[in-house]
């Protein structure tokens, strides 16, 4: 799971509950039948308009609450390939890498000013040349078992090595 701030959840959810007041109470309140001219005719389409895009900043809100929450970062390897999928709810967008191209696997230690400051401690890779940061707030345990299984599964004979050769090294950030 991700590193969870609890302060940043309870802001969230504060935010959503706050957002939903006027768009429940405008959107309970807006009559859109009778009246036949002109001026109710603009004053439904301001009102749907305006609940149209009031709905679409809740359901944002909403998607960044239920990820605060419940969202997750998983690693799933394939022969050759490692996929780094983030869900909330079993619902979520996934990348692929080959391993081929996938070079200095390490577990990382970021500053916690730095911009992935929010994973803690967390595993990292170059992939063409882009550094790719995945994981967050794991011990140091733990990442050395992420990194073996991760080296194995994606087809490398040595667990100490990276895919294609250079040594998993711990970085410091």
């Amino acid at each position: 799971p991700f590193k969870r701030s609890w302060a940043a959840t309870i802001i969230a959810g504060v935010m959503l509950a706050v957002f939903c007041i006027p768009l429940f109470t405008i959107g309970g309140s807006t009559d859109f039948e009778g009246g036949r001219d002109l001026f109710s005719l603009t004053s439904k389409l301001f009102s749907a308009f305006w609940l149209l895009g009031w709905s679409v900043g809740v359901a944002f809100i909403g998607v960044i609450f239920l990820g605060l929450l419940f969202g997750r970062e998983v690693v799933i390897i394939k022969s050759g390939t490692m996929i780094t999928r983030i869900e909330i709810l079993g619902i979520g967008v996934s990348g692929e890498c080959s391993a081929a191209r996938m070079h200095n696997l390490r577990t990382a230690e970021p500053d916690e000013r730095a911009e992935t400051g929010w994973r803690g401690a967390h595993l990292a890779f170059d992939y063409l040349g882009v550094p790719v940061d995945f994981g967050s707030n794991i011990a140091e345990a733990r990442a050395g078992e992420l990194l073996s299984r991760i080296t194995w599964g994606a087809g490398d004979a040595d667990p100490g090595r990276s895919f294609t050769g250079p040594l998993i090294q711990r970085v410091m950030n």
